[in-house]
């Protein structure tokens, strides 16, 4: 499935409009264009979750927190953040975002707590 249409089922199921004003929601980084074949869910877009999607063949990371919060200003390598970045882009890992729009969604997060 292309990533733009996979885009479209994620963004009707984790409404934006469920977010906290201020969060960085939805998709963050990637190829619209390309084909989806595996998906890495994780908490927390890490160093070990990143490894992890390259081992098994992710090509989209779908995460609950935020790669990018922040606006970010540059993109190098000494940056905990932009190094995370390169690393995606160097292996083509895209990025969709699913934090506070999940938190409040109903059957989210929140009604699990």
């Amino acid at each position: 499935m292309k990533l733009s249409d996979l885009i479209k089922i994620l963004d009707a199921l984790f409404s934006a409009q469920d977010a906290w004003e201020n969060d960085n929601t939805g998709f963050q980084a990637g190829w619209l264009d390309r084909d989806v074949k595996k998906i890495l869910v994780t908490l927390d877009i890490t160093n070990a979750a990143i490894d992890e999607a390259i081992s098994c063949g992710a090509n989209l990371i779908l995460s609950h927190h935020p790669l990018i919060f922040e606006p970010l200003y540059s993109i190098t390598s000494d940056d905990p953040a932009g190094a995370k970045m390169l690393k995606l882009i160097e292996n083509r890992i895209s990025v969709y975002i699913a934090h506070t729009n999940y938190d409040a969604m109903k059957g989210g997060l929140n009604d699990l707590v």
